[in-house]
């Protein structure tokens, strides 16, 4: 079985916030791969099923971003 470390990272920029999965593979290239799913949900898991296995593979760490704040109900999500 492969070894990786995975962890739940929040960001923030000013009033934006974002939460995301973080995983690094065991010996990291120290390139990154960002998901940006979109709405509505299930893009992520989705992302992680069929394509992370395959970018640890190749030493990449991935970065999928969850929760990410989305509400249709302000100006913005009009």
């Amino acid at each position: 079985m492969r070894q990786i470390y995975a962890e739940w990272k929040h960001f923030t920029s000013g009033n934006r916030k974002a939460e995301g999965r973080l995983i690094h593979p065991l010996a990291p290239c120290g390139d990154l791969v960002l998901f940006c799913p979109g709405f509505p949900g299930g893009g992520a898991t989705l992302f992680e099923q069929r394509f992370v296995d395959r970018l640890l593979e190749e030493e990449y760490t991935v970065c999928v971003l969850r929760h990410n704040g989305t509400r249709l109900d302000t100006p913005e999500g009009q």
